[in-house]
């Protein structure tokens, strides 16, 4: 990956762009018309196109412009280019896009109004996963126990707006821009142009946080980009204003989850009922696979002998949609945690022992129909957050504080939750859906070891250098991670899901193996390149649903304490808890770093950056200050396990604990069901409460 940012790039004599949009929202285009262009000015639309007029993802095609039907406001018919950036922007908003309404709901759904408009919308994908009678179990059962959470959308913020840049060198097409699948940027580009993939050169640019926002979009622009550039023949420039990146790149999917538990009279699960609706918007290329994600991994850390769970997505006019830290489980976690915890006060329960109590044993089977193998010893995480915290003193004291509470300002507003689970490591279900992973080393006559295996992070590049160098004998500055560019590169995957560190490490190994074999038999230079194959032990099924879905899991526990300021309805964080066991480590400041940095992020979802829907601004959609992040401790557990992710656990515990404790101190008033929650939904939640009391 190149270092250097795009906007900082310059290539000579480069013209500017910009994506022609229609503000319609399911509408049958009729007519575009073009204004008077002057010289140099030239638009491009779908019948321009060469090749196909989409680009695929693992069997799933996004339109490059709209042709017939606009899908979503903001949609691009086309691409305009010229020398003049000023002027390209004036000719712009001449262009009439001349459309046809055509009837379609809105997507304004909730549970409750389900039976009414949910069956209105396309079905895209559905999964499911079950056990026993569900139902059966609830009827019998005296102590059921429902909850609901939702999600709101979250838009990707990234220091770097969307942007790419294109330059012919050598009768060559090079497209410079920030991605995490630069192999597919490359196939879809060579797609839409009709041409071979030697005629191609996609270099990869530092990509800031991405949060897996810069999977597939970046496919789309750059292929959008690249037909003015193939058609013109000139380097051309696109770069998204910040208004322009908040409206039009993708954002997370509306979700909504609902539970419903029975609970035996000894605090043991007996059945559990989770259902998930997902508002893909128009267009989301990996629905499939997020769905599959959040299925196999609803059950979370706990055994539940009986258990219908069924997930389904609908397609509505909400734009574009993607991946946010993660394929999904984060929301199945954060819901699942939510609903213990409702289940632990519904019922009076010790959070700590119901969670333990019900956590999946060492040779239980999982909803996957796999017997568990490691033990994370959940009590010990436990204990590294809970003790550190006093969480049990405070969790009681604060119950009751908040349940005898007479008016506003009888006592301080303090609640404390906690929340454990799993990060998923290295998805099977994405390399049974197609997504490669590979890796290549050379040993050159000079003793020069040149890798091809693009490491997600400067970290995990540090890891593995030192892992070459004590296989092979080799000093670590003889060592040269090639992977800029596509050229480099060997085809693989996704830079996702902790795919770099859940399988590059064994990749490298074997590479190293099979160089070490050759390296007294044959004449230098030595090439070995391996792929990532399931193993059979580990199998998966991508349809039933069965087998083992992952890599590995990296357990963790959260714990927060807030209290509310009951004047102006603010939040204060007084505390997060992090624990964690993420295998053997090989730099301890990289993994405090890197569990910060991901707990701020969450803090900054779950409190801060809000999508306000009648005043889309991005000057409005603000993200964390550096000052405002609250204090954090953290907790990193000696282990001899195997390297394991760590980058995604924090946004499955962290929204789980805070929503958790926010809920301790509204006991007496209106539950809070959703996220991200600000001061007013504070404000509105305790004095519909209070209305209802005086009444």
């Amino acid at each position: 990956m190149d270092k250097t940012f795009v906007s900082d790039l310059e290539f000579e004599n480069q013209e500017w762009a910009c994506l022609i949009r229609s503000s319609d929202v399911d509408a049958k285009i009729i007519d575009i018309e073009i204004p008077d262009l002057p010289e140099g000015f030239s638009f491009f639309s779908a019948k321009d196109i060469v090749g196909k007029n989409s680009i695929g993802f693992l069997k799933t095609e996004v339109p490059v412009f709209a042709d017939e039907k606009i899908e979503y406001a903001g949609q691009a018919v086309g691409i305009l280019t010229g020398p003049d950036k000023k002027k390209l922007l004036e000719l712009s908003s001449l262009f009439q896009i001349k459309t046809q309404y055509l009837s379609r709901p809105k997507a304004q759904f909730t549970f409750e109004e389900e039976e009414k408009n949910y069956f209105d919308y396309p079905i895209v994908s559905r999964e499911s996963l079950s056990s026993g009678n569900a139902e059966e179990v609830f009827e019998k059962s005296s102590q059921v126990v429902y909850s609901t959470f939702s999600f709101k959308q979250r838009y990707h913020y990234h220091a770097e707006t969307a942007c790419v840049k294109t330059n012919w060198a050598d009768d060559r097409l090079e497209i410079h821009l920030a991605t995490q699948w630069p192999y597919q940027v490359l196939t879809s580009v060579c797609n839409v142009l009709d041409v071979p993939k030697e005629k191609i050169n996609v270099v990869s640019h530092a990509e800031a946080e991405s949060l897996d926002g810069r999977i597939w979009f970046p496919a789309l622009l750059a292929a959008q980009v690249s037909v003015a550039s193939f058609l013109t023949k000139k380097n051309i420039v696109i770069e998204f204003s910040r208004q322009e990146d908040f409206l039009y790149t993708i954002k997370t999917p509306i979700v909504m989850i609902q539970h419903k538990t029975s609970v035996s009279e000894l605090g043991k699960i007996t059945a559990m009922d989770v259902s998930i609706i997902v508002d893909a918007g128009s267009f989301n290329p990996f629905i499939t696979q997020m769905l599959k994600q959040m299925v196999v991994t609803a059950a979370g850390i706990y055994h539940l002998p009986v258990y219908m769970i069924s997930a389904v997505a609908i397609k509505t006019e909400k734009g574009l949609t993607g991946l946010f830290s993660g394929w999904g489980d984060s929301y199945v976690s954060s819901a699942l945690e939510k609903h213990i915890s409702e289940i632990v006060e519904q019922l009076d329960l010790c959070p700590i022992q119901f969670r333990l109590q019900n956590n999946l044993k060492v040779g239980q089977k999982t909803i996957t129909g796999i017997k568990k193998e490691e033990d994370f010893v959940f009590e010990n995480i436990l204990k590294a957050v809970c003790n550190t915290s006093d969480f049990y003193r405070k969790f009681y004291a604060y119950r009751l504080m908040n349940k005898g509470r007479k008016n506003r300002y009888d006592g301080n507003w303090r609640g404390i939750g906690v929340s454990v689970g799993c990060q998923y490591n290295g998805l099977h279900i994405l390399v049974k859906s197609g997504m490669n992973y590979s890796a290549e080393i050379t040993l050159t006559k000079d003793d020069k070891v040149l890798v091809k295996a693009e490491p997600t992070s400067e970290g995990l590049k540090r890891i593995l250098k030192k892992q070459i160098a004590k296989e092979l004998e080799v000093e670590d500055n003889q060592i040269i991670f090639l992977g800029a560019s596509t050229d480099e590169m060997i085809p693989t995957g996704a830079a996702t899901a902790s795919c770099g560190i859940s399988i590059l490490p064994d990749l490298i190994e074997k590479c190293c193996t099979g160089i070490k074999n050759q390296r007294f038999r044959k004449p230098l230079p030595i090439t070995v390149s391996k792929t990532y194959k399931l193993p059979r032990s580990k199998d998966w099924d991508n349809e039933t649903l069965m087998g083992n879905p992952f890599i590995s899991e990296t357990p963790g526990a959260c714990v927060i304490e807030l209290e509310l300021d009951p004047s102006t309805y603010q939040i204060i964080v007084r505390g997060i808890w992090f624990a964690c066991d993420p295998g053997k480590i090989y730099s301890k400041k990289m993994v405090h770093r890197n569990i910060h940095k991901t707990i701020a992020n969450a803090v900054s979802n779950i409190s801060v950056e809000d999508i306000r829907e009648n005043n889309l601004l991005p000057s409005n959609y603000k993200i964390i200050a550096t000052g405002a992040i609250p204090p954090i401790r953290d907790f990193v557990l000696d282990s001899e396990l195997k390297t394991r992710g760590l980058g995604e656990l924090a946004e499955s515990l962290v929204p789980a604990a805070y929503i958790s404790a926010l809920n301790q101190i509204m006991i007496n008033h209106k539950r809070i069901d959703f996220l991200p929650v600000f001061t007013e939904d504070i404000f509105n939640a305790v004095t519909k409460s209070e209305a209802v009391d005086e009444d």
